[in-house]
């Protein structure tokens, strides 16, 4: 493929796509970043990235910047309270603590990720959402390369 088309390439499904980015919550508080950092590599159309960020980039060629705003319905999901839960403080570590993240095995393949968000003498409540549901989420993201994924790299994906 000759230089040239590489330039014209658009974010579309089944292209590999990298960002640089800075996300911010709502407040305008910085949450993650690549700044100093590798680019964000992902793959357009396979769930790579949060939903309302690949709508966003879709059409997008390198070298395009654009601020988005991802609503939680789009984002990490709305705060679900089933997720926020009370167990008995002998079924957990004796050292857990408020802030705590603790890592519980769904199945052999898939594992869960709980929050500790309160402890007392006899039960601790956990919360397993993802830590950013629930809230608006703000990238300034800039596409820095747009090119179709190789048949090995779309083998890749969910392994």
């Amino acid at each position: 493929m000759g230089e040239g088309m590489v330039k014209r390439a658009r974010v579309s499904p089944g292209h590999l796509v990298t960002i640089e980015y800075t996300l911010y919550d709502e407040d305008g508080k910085i949450i993650d970043s690549t700044e100093g950092d590798e680019p964000y590599t992902y793959i357009q159309g396979y769930g790579q990235v949060l939903p309302g960020l690949e709508k966003a980039l879709a059409g997008l060629k390198p070298g395009d910047r654009r601020k988005v705003t991802v609503n939680p319905e789009e984002g990490f999901g709305l705060h679900d309270p089933a997720k926020v839960f009370k167990e008995p403080r002998e079924k957990l570590d004796a050292e857990v603590e408020v802030g705590h993240v603790l890592e519980v095995e769904v199945d052999e393949d898939h594992s869960s990720e709980l929050l500790v968000i309160s402890v007392d003498d006899d039960s601790v409540i956990l919360d397993g959402n993802h830590p950013l549901a629930g809230r608006r989420l703000v990238f300034d993201v800039r596409v820095v390369g747009v090119r179709p994924a190789t048949l090995k790299e779309l083998n890749k994906i969910g392994q």
